[in-house]
């Protein structure tokens, strides 16, 4: 399994919500970091952008896929700095932090197979 130094935090805040809580009618399936808005988002982990637009419940959203099983998603963001395709290494800027209702936060996911798994699993 990885090691808690494969990824790292995409910004530096606080955790505003938590996975698994309810937000809504549904649990969240990331957590919700406070930040600033405008600052920059970087990449967990080196990967491929497998996704960068707008996402429905998601905001401008991007999603890298690190090729071992691993994919991270990062929402809720202003603006998009990275196109569908490109590849990223760990720590490059991707997005810009945006805000959502009355928080600014970034909310970021870590799925294993495309299931959603807690991302303070990961992080160091």
């Amino acid at each position: 399994d990885l090691n808690k130094n494969e990824f790292m935090w995409p910004v530096k805040g606080k955790v505003l919500s938590y996975f698994g809580e309810r937000r809504g009618s549904q649990f969240s399936r990331g957590i919700a970091i406070q930040a600033n808005a405008g600052d920059a988002v970087h990449a967990s982990r080196s990967g491929e952008v497998v996704f960068a637009d707008f996402l429905s419940g998601y905001g401008h959203t991007v999603i890298i896929d690190h090729q071992d099983g691993y994919s991270s998603v990062y929402a809720d963001n202003a603006s998009l700095t990275v196109k569908l395709g490109e590849p990223v290494a760990k720590n490059d800027p991707i997005a810009h932090v945006g805000k959502r209702d009355e928080s600014v936060a970034l909310h970021f996911e870590i799925r294993k197979h495309s299931v959603a798994d807690n991302p303070l699993y990961y992080l160091p």
